[in-house]
C-alpha cells in the first residue's frame, strides 16, 4: 500500500456570522478618509448592553455557531459606580498597517479604566453593532467591509453609570487591485444558502496559485482578502474558534494568521528532506511532512496528517497482474499526528501498521514523491 497525497483545485470553507448584517438603507458617509475622535462626548447613561451582534465586522467572522464573534460583553468589570472614564487614546478607524490585508478596518483607543466598548458600523446600505469585553485597551479588526466603500464608526465606552461617545469616526475602503481575480456569479440565492460568508484559497494543481484567501458575499463581493506571496495557503485553509486562519503553505509548513494578516504561529517539518522555507519562531515538529488536513484541538494541540517511508518486502511489481515478481521496496504511508505548540509529537497512528502494505491499488507504483522522500529508484 503507498498512500498519495491527492491534487486538490479548490479548498473552501464555510464562514458563519452569528448573524447577517441588516440592510436597512444606512446612507453611507461622505468620501475619504479620516480617523480621530470627532464628536466625542459624555453622559452618565446606562453601561452599553452586553447583547453581541456579529455583523460583517465581526472580528471572528464567525466562530462558533451561535456565539459571539468579538467573545461577548463579559470580562473585566467596567469599573465601580460613579467611577468617570476618560480615553487616554482617543479612538481613531483606519486601514490596516498590514498590506496583506487592505481590505480590513482597525479601532483602536485606550482608556483609564475598564470600560465595556459598543461599537456601531455603517457604510453603503449595512449597519451592525459589535460588543467588546471590559477592557483598556482595544486594537480590534473591523472585517467584512466591501471594497471602495466609506464606513462610519461610532464608539461607545461604559464604566459603571458614565458613557463616554466618540464619532462617527471614517474609512474608505481602498478598491481591489486592477488585476485582481475576476469573480462571476452564475446563480445566487440566499434563501437556500446558509447564512454568512465563503472563505477559500485557490490551487492550481500541486502549484500554489497566485491568488489571495479570499472571502465573498453571497453576491460575490470580496468583503476581505490575503495576499502575501510568502504566506499563500495552499492545503486545508480553516477558520479557528479565535477567528483566526489555519492552513498548510506546504507540504512541510504550517501557518496561523489574524485577520489583520500577521503571522500568529508557524510549524515546519524537521524531517522534510528538501528546501522548507521557515520564518523567525516556526515551531519544529519532527515528522517528514503536512499534507490535506491539519486542525487544531480544543486542547490546542494540533492534528495532522503526514508520510513516513519503510522497506516493505515482497511488494509487488505490478499493479494488474497477481503473479508478477515480488521485490523489496521502499513504501510512503500516511500518518496521523497529534503534537503539542511546542512541538512535542503525543500520539502517532501510522497506516503501515493498521493496513496490509503489499494490498496495492491503483498508483501504487508511482514515484511522483520520490523526490522528497527517497532516492529515486528506490521506491515503486
Amino acid at each position: 500500500m503507498r498512500c498519495r497525497p491527492c491534487l486538490v483545485g479548490l479548498l473552501v470553507a464555510l464562514v458563519c456570522f452569528a448573524c447577517r448584517p441588516a440592510r436597512n438603507g444606512a446612507s453611507s458617509a461622505s468620501g475619504g478618509a479620516r480617523a480621530g475622535a470627532g464628536g466625542v462626548t459624555s453622559s452618565a447613561g446606562g453601561a452599553a448592553g452586553s447583547s453581541s451582534v456579529a455583523g460583517a465586522g465581526g472580528a471572528s467572522l464567525g466562530g462558533a455557531a451561535g456565539g459571539s464573534a468579538t467573545g461577548g460583553a463579559g470580562g473585566a468589570d467596567a469599573g465601580p459606580p460613579g467611577q468617570p472614564v476618560a480615553f487616554i487614546d482617543s479612538p481613531t478607524f483606519t486601514g490596516n498597517d498590514n498590506p496583506a490585508a487592505p481590505q480590513a478596518g482597525v479601532l483602536r483607543l485606550t482608556t483609564d479604566v475598564a470600560a465595556k466598548v459598543h461599537v456601531e458600523v455603517s457604510g453603503g446600505d449595512e449597519r451592525w453593532t459589535l460588543d467588546l469585553p471590559g477592557t483598556t485597551s482595544v486594537k480590534k479588526p473591523i472585517v467584512g467591509l466591501k471594497p471602495a466603500t466609506t464606513y462610519d464608526v461610532t464608539v461607545s465606552v461604559s464604566a459603571g453609570a458614565n458613557t463616554l461617545t466618540a464619532g462617527p469616526l471614517s474609512w474608505t475602503t481602498p478598491p481591489l487591485p486592477t488585476n485582481f481575480l475576476p469573480i462571476q456569479v452564475t446563480k445566487s440565492d440566499p434563501s437556500k444558502m446558509e447564512p454568512g460568508m465563503t472563505l477559500f484559497a485557490i490551487r492550481d494543481g500541486w502549484y500554489l496559485a497566485q491568488a489571495p484567501v479570499i472571502i465573498v458575499d453571497h453576491q460575490g463581493t470580496v468583503r476581505w482578502y490575503f495576499s502575501d506571496r510568502s504566506n499563500m495557503a495552499q492545503e486545508d485553509l480553516r477558520q479557528l474558534p479565535n477567528g483566526n486562519l489555519f492552513f498548510g503553505r506546504d507540504f512541510c509548513t504550517l501557518r496561523e494568521i489574524d485577520l489583520l494578516g500577521n503571522v500568529v504561529r508557524a510549524f515546519h517539518a524537521s524531517k522534510w528532506p528538501g528546501t522548507c522555507t521557515t520564518i523567525a519562531g516556526s515551531v519544529p515538529v519532527e515528522v517528514d511532512d503536512f499534507h490535506h488536513e491539519s486542525a487544531v484541538l480544543a486542547t490546542g494541540n494540533v492534528l495532522t496528517l503526514s508520510t513516513e517511508t519503510r522497506q516493505v518486502a515482497g511488494y509487488p511489481t505490478s499493479e494488474t497482474d497477481a503473479n508478477a515478481a515480488k521485490q523489496n521496496a521502499l513504501v510512503m504511508g500516511s500518518a496521523i499526528v497529534e503534537f503539542t505548540p511546542t512541538g512535542e509529537i503525543v500520539k502517532r497512528i501510522s497506516m503501515l501498521d493498521l493496513l496490509d502494505p503489499t494490498r496495492i491499488g491503483r498508483d501504487s507504483l508511482t514515484q511522483d514523491w520520490s523526490s522528497q522522500h527517497a532516492t529515486p529508484g528506490q521506491r515503486p
